[in-house]
């Protein structure tokens, strides 16, 4: 008995569906969960909690891993549960960004031509400054998010310069964008020490979320799989439930989602290139 030897007990779950939550005949289907999020917020030491994807398997091949996650035999549900082991009662309607085709827009990456056309989007922050690298294939027009930057808190406006050119030496930067309207502070201080940040062309948040939307749905974005962080984004960000059950206009931790901010403020002069032709239609949103 553990009491007898002083042991430890280790509890390991994977996060249920809503539907097999629904089914299950447990007297409680989210105990592990609500245990989970208890000792999540322990502060005594007695317990410890530890979060992995299946990318943080090294045991799993990364070939399989690749393939499974691009087959169409994985929903968006399931890609949130068994890969990225996400627990959460948010339902589907809620995603913001359900557009998103998570089995034919995550790819492996790949060598990206030198002669393709860099994008940066930027959420500023002294505690949790995040930019994303994009690039466009001339030929199709696709665009990659392929490379995230999130190097927490302590850095320099000077050290993030430095590492943004390290990061793109050798291309072409097209465009840099990023913070709210009332941060041109911040984006002349990158502009003056040798980086230049314009200020997003949509500076609504809905307007910039629809601008988003509007890539997803006609599958012009694609993630490289190496950015988990974003791709964790997407799978979670989603509007607030209030306690009846009804889906809010308000985003849910809306302050967690750097990456997603960066994409929305780079995207959002990607609208006049991409929905250019007259086939590609975008349903305004009441939201915001």
């Amino acid at each position: 008995m553990l009491l007898d030897n002083d042991g430890d007990a280790v509890f390991l779950y994977t996060p249920p569906s809503l539907r097999t939550a629904g089914v299950s005949k447990a007297h409680d289907p989210r105990h592990a969960t609500k245990l989970f999020e208890k000792a999540q917020k322990d502060t005594t030491g007695r317990w410890a909690t530890f979060h992995f994807t299946s990318f943080d398997n090294p045991y799993i091949s990364q070939e399989a891993l690749a393939e499974l996650t691009q087959s169409d035999d994985m929903s968006r549900a399931a890609y949130r549960l068994e890969i990225l082991a996400e627990d959460s009662e948010v339902p589907e309607t809620a995603l913001i960004y359900r557009q998103f085709n998570f089995a034919s827009c995550v790819l492996p990456g790949f060598p990206i031509l030198a002669t393709w056309p860099r994008y940066v989007g930027h959420d500023f922050g002294g505690a949790n400054p995040a930019a994303l690298f994009l690039t466009q294939d001339p030929a199709t027009g696709y665009f990659y998010a392929y490379r995230e930057y999130l190097p927490g808190p302590g850095g320099s406006m000077v050290q993030h310069i430095q590492a943004f050119k390290a990061l793109t030496e050798g291309t072409n930067v097209v465009r840099r964008m990023g913070g709210s309207h009332q941060e041109e502070e911040i984006r002349q201080g990158y502009t003056g020490m040798g980086w230049p940040i314009q200020e997003p062309r949509l500076t609504n948040v809905g307007a910039g979320i629809d601008a988003v939307r509007a890539i997803m749905e006609t599958n012009k974005l694609f993630v490289f799989q190496e950015c988990r962080n974003l791709l964790e984004e997407i799978a979670n960000y989603s509007f607030k439930i209030d306690n009846s059950g009804t889906i809010t206009n308000d985003i849910d931790d809306k302050a967690k989602f750097h990456l997603l901010d960066a994409l929305r403020y780079v995207a959002s002069d990607f609208k006049l290139e991409i929905l250019g032709s007259s086939q590609v239609k975008t349903k305004r949103s009441n939201i915001f």
